[in-house]
């Protein structure tokens, strides 16, 4: 990753693949924060991959992770992401999933 320039690191979308409809965002929360740098979240808009069968290339909002070194630094980082979401299989659970990043600014 490039020093001082921001970077889209990781994105959430979830969709029905039985009526393509999107399901609510994930609720993300930064458990261990960034040494050198900041992460935010924003909101975008893609496709679904070709992968996702009768709903391949249609329009899926996403929710994305991004994360900016500190002016002038270069070395590593770390920072991890938890999130939480609504499941439904035969009856709706919520779950928690956290994912870690780490990361080398050159």
């Amino acid at each position: 990753m490039k020093a001082g320039r921001t970077t889209a690191l990781y994105t959430f979308g979830w969709y029905g693949r039985d009526n393509c409809r999107a399901m609510a965002f994930p609720q993300p929360t930064v458990r261990q924060k960034s040494q050198h740098g900041s992460v935010k979240f924003f909101k975008g808009t893609g496709r679904i991959g070709a992968k996702g069968g009768k709903c391949a290339g249609r329009p899926l909002p996403f929710l994305g992770i991004q994360y900016t070194p500190a002016r002038g630094y270069r070395g590593k980082d770390r920072f991890s992401v938890t999130y939480s979401r609504f499941v439904y299989t035969n009856t709706q659970h919520q779950t928690v999933s956290s994912i870690n990043f780490d990361l080398n600014v050159k």
